[in-house]
């Protein structure tokens, strides 16, 4: 029987710490959502996500190296190029990104942020 899948269970994926090191998962998870928005598109949210599993895993010195630039985009092409993946990716940003929007929410309730438009009765 497949595992469910969970915040945790994808994460821990994409960290590689899913039982060997419990403290990756929390420190992912943490970055994440220092690095993730909800105006980000599909495309760079997966390379935020990959990116952020990289730095977490093997340190910044190796996410910064030149060849890294590379695959992270070929990770990140491939994720979303895979259903399967894209989900599971999406399912695990999911509470970030709502949270996040929801604080944004509360954080304008009161301000307008789109233009008001006056158009006239033409009757």
């Amino acid at each position: 029987m497949s595992e469910a899948i969970t915040t945790d269970n994808i994460a821990g994926w994409f960290t590689g710490s899913k039982d060997s090191d419990p403290s990756k998962l929390v420190q992912f998870k943490e970055a994440l959502a220092e690095t993730v928005n909800p105006y980000l598109p599909a495309k760079e949210l997966v390379v935020q996500v990959v990116r952020t599993a990289l730095n977490v895993q093997y340190g910044g010195a190796f996410t910064k190296s030149s060849f890294s630039a590379r695959m992270v985009d070929t990770i990140a092409s491939t994720i979303i190029t895979n259903p399967e993946l894209r989900r599971q990716v999406f399912v695990m940003v999911d509470p970030i990104l709502k949270v996040k929007a929801d604080n944004d929410t509360k954080q304008n309730r009161g301000k307008s942020t789109a233009t008001r438009i006056h158009i006239p009765d033409t009757n």
